[in-house]
Formats: C-alpha cells, structure tokens, sequence
C-alpha cells in the first residue's frame, strides 16, 4: 500500500483520521450550480438520463445532493479513503455504488459514463514540485477521459490561488495561518493550466464559472473553531502543521489568534470575508467534453 492510500487518497492529509469529522464545516460546494450546469449541456431535468462517476467523493456530500435532485439518474462514489466511504455510506442509499479505490485506476470500465466529478481533489495528487503535479494531473485525466463515454464530460470543483490568498481570499482564518495558507495554495492549479492539461489529453474546454452560492456553516464562521482538532479536521489548511515542530508552530499562530479575538480584530476579519467573498466567491466550475 502506498503513503498516499495510507493516509486515504491524499499526498498529504491523513482522510483516513480527518474524515471523522471533515461534515462538520463542510457542505457540498457548487453541486446545485453543476446540475445546472449539466441541464445547459442535455443532461437530467427531461432530459437524457446519466452516470455520474464522483471520483474522490470523501464522505458522499455531493452525492447525496446530486441523488436528491435527480433520483433517476445513476451514481457512483469513488475513494481511497475507507472512512471516508463508510461516512458515504450511512447517507446514500444502497442505489448509489461506492467503491474503495484510486482515482488515478478507476476501477471502472472504458466509456461506462456520462460525467465525471472531481472536487477539490486534485491539489491531493502526490507530488513535490509543480512540474510532478502537472504529470499527476494529466494521468488523473487521461484516466478520466478512458472512463467516459463519447460525448461526456469533466466536471471540475476548485478554488483558485487568489480565493485561497489569506488576506484577499474568502476565508477569514487564513490570515492567522498564512505560511500554511501559502503553502497550500502552491498545490492548486491555475484555471489556465488546468485547461492545458485537459486540452493536450484530448478533452474540450467548454465553460468555466465561479461558484455564484456563498457557503457558510455555523461552525465555518466559529471564532472557537481554530483551536478545536474535530474542526481543523475538515480543512487541509491544517495537514501543515505536523509532527513536534508543526504542533509549536500551530500553538504560536492560535495564541495569535486568540489575542485577536479578545481584542475584536478577528471579528472584524469575519465581517470584511463576508463582504470580499460577494466579488471574489470560494470556488470555481470547470467541464470539459470527451469528443
């Protein structure tokens, strides 16, 4: 077994731990917008039934969604991570397939589906240089485009590095963390790249768009939050900070953190996020098409 299935289908985060807790901050980003998105294209609402393959699904948040809305159609779930689908699982019904498995060897035959998903997976590639994760990404797509039928399509959930800047991005404790916050943002891909690496692997560019719904969770918007392992559980931000060292790091940025509070400056934070998030959103939609 790998390092990367080890810690459940992430380079650098242990899912197989984090997933316990990873629903308490977390809500399926963009997955109303995708299915509409997807009725623009001919899929669902009247339209042609479809298989829709979610390729990193964590817990099942977007497949519950997904299988709410549109109950006919037929859903799978794909991860690494055995807690993670276990979570699935005890939401989705037995119709929806989840299997255990790696992304990058689908376990699924050639052109068995309409659409595949990925979100906010694919900064989990492992890597350790840009050029390592671009390598990584075209093979996760190229995987992808086997998996597809002609005429199918990607369908991509990420945020870009400007949404995920610590001081002009849309999350208001970032700021507290910002050698974290960079490091991660290193790990995600631009737009332009992303559209590249689709092209050159044979898949179309079709639309991209922002996530226009802003998502906020009681806990997300916690000024306690921070400072509670089951919390930092559902944000990768905080895989950073591992081992001795990371551990004395995260204590001095909480102390940080905490004098801010008192002093009403992290409040403040909060109220400036909500407001900067209205222009520069928390995500963005990317599909491509399979010829």
């Amino acid at each position: 077994m790998t390092d990367q299935a080890n810690k459940g289908g992430s380079a650098y985060e242990n899912y197989n731990k984090s997933h316990e807790n990873y629903d308490l901050t977390r809500l399926p980003v963009g997955a109303e917008q995708v299915l509409a998105m997807l009725a623009e294209l001919g899929y669902g609402h009247g339209h042609k039934r479809f298989h829709l393959l979610d390729a990193g699904c964590g817990t099942g948040m977007h497949l519950e969604y997904f299988h709410r809305q549109a109950p006919d159609c037929r859903f799978t779930g794909l991860d690494a991570s055995s807690l993670g689908i276990e979570k699935a699982v005890q939401k989705l019904p037995k119709s929806v397939k989840l299997m255990v498995g790696d992304c990058r060897k689908m376990p699924l035959e050639d052109a068995s589906v309409d659409v595949v998903l990925f979100s906010f997976m694919i900064h989990h590639l492992p890597h350790s240089n840009e050029a390592e994760l671009l390598a990584a990404t075209a093979e996760l797509f190229a995987e992808a485009g086997r998996v597809l039928k002609p005429g199918g399509h990607i369908v991509i959930i990420s945020t870009s590095r400007e949404q995920l800047h610590p001081r002009r991005g849309s999350l208001w404790y970032y700021r507290y963390f910002q050698d974290a916050a960079k490091a991660l943002s290193r790990k995600f891909l631009p737009l332009s790249k992303l559209k590249q690496i689709l092209s050159e692997n044979g898949l179309l560019p079709v639309v991209s768009r922002k996530v226009d719904q802003t998502y906020w969770t009681k806990a997300s918007l916690d000024l306690d939050g921070p400072f509670k392992e089951e919390w930092r559980d559902g944000d990768s931000l905080f895989a950073f900070y591992r081992g001795a060292t990371g551990e004395t790091v995260l204590q001095k940025r909480l102390r940080c953190l905490r004098s801010k509070i008192e002093s009403g400056a992290a409040q403040q934070h909060i109220k400036e996020t909500k407001t900067r998030v209205e222009a520069v959103k928390q995500a963005y939609i990317l599909i491509a098409r399979r010829p």
